[in-house]
C-alpha cells in the first residue's frame, strides 16, 4: 500500500512540474501574448484583440489568434483581404473582420506601440 502512495505522489510532482516547462506558454499569458514580428495589434469592441501582419507588397495578410493563424489574399487593389468565408478590411488605423457573414471583430483601432 505504501508503495502505491509513493508512486502516486512522485507522479503528481512530475506532472505538476510539466506546466512550467511547456514551451508554448499557458492560457494565462506568456508566449501566446507575444506579437509576431512585423504584426500590428488592434483593440476592438467587446475587449477583443486582433493581430494582423501585412505581407510585403500588401498582396496578403496573416491573422493571428491565440489558437491558430491563417492567411487572407488581397481582394482586387483595395485594403480588403479574404478567403471566401472570412474578410478583413483595413482603413488607416482601423480594421474589422467578418466571418461567414457575421462581424466578429468590430471598431478595431490600431494599438500604438
Amino acid at each position: 500500500m505504501m508503495r502505491y502512495v509513493i508512486v502516486i505522489t512522485v507522479a503528481g510532482m512530475l506532472l505538476g512540474g510539466c506546466s512550467s516547462w511547456w514551451p508554448f506558454g499557458s492560457s494565462s499569458g506568456g508566449e501566446r501574448d507575444r506579437i509576431p514580428a512585423g504584426a500590428a495589434e488592434y483593440v476592438c469592441a467587446e475587449g477583443k484583440r486582433l493581430v494582423v501582419r501585412v505581407d510585403e507588397g500588401g498582396k496578403s495578410v496573416w491573422v493571428f489568434f491565440p489558437d491558430r493563424e491563417f492567411r487572407l489574399q488581397q481582394i482586387g487593389s483595395s485594403d480588403r483581404y479574404g478567403n471566401g468565408s472570412t474578410t478583413l478590411s483595413l482603413q488607416g488605423d482601423g480594421a474589422q473582420l467578418d466571418s461567414d457573414g457575421s462581424r466578429q471583430f468590430a471598431d478595431c483601432k490600431r494599438k500604438s506601440s
